[in-house]
């Protein structure tokens, strides 16, 4: 009994280590990366925003960057922002729960909410319609916008969007742990965060494959974000239901009517 006892006591200190671990860690985090943008309440939702408004003769459409998994609105600022700034009104976003942006209530789980959320946000800088440029996960809710607010849409960039459903459907092992009630709730606060910390840069190195991760991409794109609990229980529950929601959807683009372009590759 008193070995069982140990092994209780031992179990429990374990997982109150890994617990403070966490925390400092996503205190590191957030303190090396700080917001850098501005926030909106939107549908009980805080949303954290970079918008450049527009010049005086702007020759092209106001732009809408949405994100894709794990990442956040410096993914595409960082290289996208100097080429397009001064031609056209722009705004990059972190997704609600990624980022500096909270999940807030509702529906924003969802590609088709979180849609709603970012054409909510327009509404409240005044944006009217805009070019919807999505990424990865984000070309997902880009195709929901164009579906659920073809009126607010000039025209869609997909590039390499996860917009269809893939052969088994399966995602990474995490993702569907940490949409376990309870048990991924715990490995969210215990276990994700330094394991994710030694992982991220092979995790890079095969997103960027067989091409080389970019120079300081991690640090630039403040990727170690999704580290952080809420952050990474937000993400894993975008990507696994992610196959179900491309099922439903792809059916549907069809009745896509803005201009679209897509760029993808093997």
């Amino acid at each position: 009994m008193n070995l069982i006892y140990a092994l209780v006591a031992f179990l429990l200190a374990l997982l109150l280590v890994l617990v403070g671990i966490t925390r400092v860690g996503s205190w590191l985090i957030e303190r090396r990366n700080p917001a850098i943008g501005s926030f909106a309440e939107i549908d009980g939702a805080r949303l954290h925003y970079v918008h450049v408004p527009a010049p005086e003769n702007p020759d092209l459409p106001p732009i809408v960057f949405i994100h894709g998994a794990s990442a956040n609105l410096r993914d595409q600022m960082i290289p996208l922002r100097p080429l397009l700034e001064g031609r056209a009104e722009l705004l990059f976003l972190d997704r609600p729960g990624h980022g500096w942006s909270g999940r807030g209530p509702g529906n924003n789980g969802t590609p088709a909410g979180q849609a709603a959320s970012i054409a909510a946000l327009m509404d409240h800088l005044g944006i009217s319609d805009a070019i919807i440029v999505g990424h990865s996960f984000g070309g997902a809710v880009t195709a929901a916008f164009g579906l659920e607010q073809a009126d607010r849409t000039r025209g869609l960039l997909f590039i390499a969007a996860a917009t269809h459903p893939w052969p088994g459907g399966k995602t990474s092992w995490y993702y569907k742990l940490t949409t376990v009630p309870v048990l991924g709730r715990l490995f969210s606060e215990t276990l994700a965060n330094p394991a994710g910390s030694l992982r991220i840069v092979a995790a890079a190195t095969c997103v960027f494959a067989p091409n080389p991760v970019p120079e300081a991409y991690l640090d630039d794109a403040s990727i170690s974000l999704v580290l952080r609990p809420r952050a990474f229980r937000a993400n894993a529950v975008n990507v696994e239901g992610l196959y179900r929601h491309a099922l439903a959807a792809a059916p549907r683009y069809r009745e896509t009517t803005a201009p679209t372009i897509v760029i993808s590759g093997d």
